[in-house]
């Protein structure tokens, strides 16, 4: 099976799915502009995604599996320490796609590895 046919991209699909649910209207008390006619709702994201991030992180994977640059032989790198991380690591988990964590000064990066800032391109072995 093709990596870009993995059933997870499709059950993630934002296009199937509702991104954004919304509360009621917050009460006159907690609502400062009431009297200017706004409305306020609280917004939330459903499922078990635990922050937008994750949704862009599935877009960020997806372009370079569906072009062949990111397989499950490739090792995913991406430096970041917030929640962009978190949801690509997830993605990857996913996908069987190796990810592994890479601490400053620690490791340089493998063969086959892929910088995502880089288009998906692949770059070799190098050095830190």
């Amino acid at each position: 099976m093709s990596l870009a046919r993995h059933p997870f991209l499709a059950a993630t699909d934002p296009a199937a799915s509702r991104l954004v649910r919304v509360s009621a209207p917050f009460p006159e008390w907690l609502n400062p502009f009431h009297g200017d006619g706004v409305v306020i709702r609280a917004a939330s994201i459903p499922g078990e995604v635990e922050h937008s991030k994750s949704y862009m992180a599935r877009e960020l994977l997806l372009g370079p599996i569906s072009e062949g640059l990111i397989s499950q032989r490739t090792v995913v790198k991406e430096a970041t320490s917030g929640n962009t991380g978190h949801g690509i690591a997830k993605i990857c988990k996913a996908l069987g796609i190796p990810m592994p964590t890479h601490h400053a000064g620690r490791y340089g990066a493998r063969q086959d590895q892929c910088d995502l800032r880089n288009g998906g391109r692949r770059r070799g072995r190098s050095a830190q």
